[in-house]
C-alpha cells in the first residue's frame, strides 16, 4: 500500500539476513508478478522465445498487490530551512485512482486549474506576479490517486498566494466553461498521441496498464476517452473530490 515503507527502518535492514532476502526474490520477482513490455520493430515470435528461455523457468507464487491507500486528513506541516530563498507550498488531496474512469476527467480538470501557461492558477498568480510557479496536477495510482498544486513564492507573500488559490479551488467548478475544455482536450490529446510516436512511451503505457489493470487501451481508444469528457464530467467529478482534505505543507527560509 501507498503508505507502506518500503526502505524499512535501520534495524530492520540491520537485521536481514540472505535467505530471507532470497526468499523475498523469488515470492515477489515471480512469473505471475512480472509484466515484459516491447515496443518498436518486433520480431515477436523471437522475442517470446528469448523471454520463454530466459525467464520460463521461474514460479507463479501467487503474489499480490494491497492497493490501500494512507489514511486522509487535514494535516498542515512547516518546514524551515537556513538555504531556502523562496516560500514553498504543496497541497495534496483525494482524486480518483488509476482503475477509475473517471482519471481522464481528473487529469483534464488538473490542467484547467494549474496547467503550464493557460490555467487558472497560472493566470491569478504568476501572471500577477505574485508567485513565480504555480501549477496543478493528478497523479492517478493503484488503488489510490492525488490532486497536486504547487507554489513558489517570496516567503512573505506565502498567505495571499495562498488565499488566492483557495479562491481559484473553491470557484473552479462554476467557472468551468465548454472553451476551457476544449482547449484543454486538445493539447491533452496532442501530449497522448506525441507520447505514443515514441517506442519507449508506449511501451510504458502498456506495460503500466497490464500491470495494474490486467488490460490495455490503444491510443484510438484513449483519445476517444479524453474527448468523449464534458464540462458535467468535470463538474461531478468536483462534487464527489472537492478538493478536501487537504494536506499542506510549507518550506520556508529559517
Amino acid at each position: 500500500g501507498l503508505a507502506h515503507r518500503v526502505l524499512g527502518t535501520k534495524e530492520t535492514v540491520s537485521a536481514l539476513q540472505a535467505e530471507r532476502m532470497r526468499a523475498y526474490f523469488f515470492e515477489r520477482y515471480s512469473a505471475d508478478n512480472t509484466v515484459l513490455a516491447a515496443a518498436g520493430k518486433i520480431d515477436f515470435a523471437r522475442l517470446v522465445e528469448q523471454a520463454r528461455r530466459q525467464c520460463g523457468h521461474w514460479q507463479r507464487t501467487g503474489a499480490a498487490r494491497v492497493p490501500d491507500g494512507p489514511a486522509r486528513g487535514g494535516t498542515e506541516f512547516l518546514v524551515r530551512d537556513e538555504k531556502v530563498t523562496l516560500g514553498y507550498q504543496m497541497m495534496l488531496t483525494p482524486a480518483p485512482a488509476l482503475a477509475d474512469e473517471r482519471r481522464y476527467a481528473a487529469s483534464l480538470l488538473a490542467q484547467v486549474l494549474g496547467g503550464a501557461d493557460n490555467s487558472r492558477l497560472h493566470w491569478a498568480l504568476v501572471e500577477t506576479g505574485l508567485a513565480e510557479e504555480a501549477s496543478a496536477g493528478y497523479d492517478p495510482r493503484d488503488g489510490v490517486g492525488d490532486f497536486m498544486v504547487s507554489l513558489a513564492s517570496a516567503a512573505e507573500r506565502v498567505d495571499e498566494v495562498w488565499a488566492v488559490a483557495e479562491k481559484q479551488m473553491a470557484e473552479l467548478g462554476a467557472s468551468l466553461t465548454e472553451d476551457d475544455l476544449e482547449k484543454i482536450k486538445a493539447k491533452a490529446a496532442t501530449a497522448a498521441t506525441t507520447a505514443g510516436e515514441r517506442p519507449g512511451g508506449r511501451m510504458q503505457r502498456l506495460g503500466r496498464q497490464w500491470t495494474y489493470l490486467g488490460t490495455r487501451t490503444t491510443l484510438e481508444e484513449e483519445l476517444a476517452r479524453i474527448g468523449a469528457v464534458t464540462v458535467a464530467d468535470l463538474r461531478a467529478l468536483l462534487e464527489e473530490f472537492p478538493l478536501r482534505p487537504r494536506t499542506v505543507g510549507r518550506l520556508l527560509p529559517k
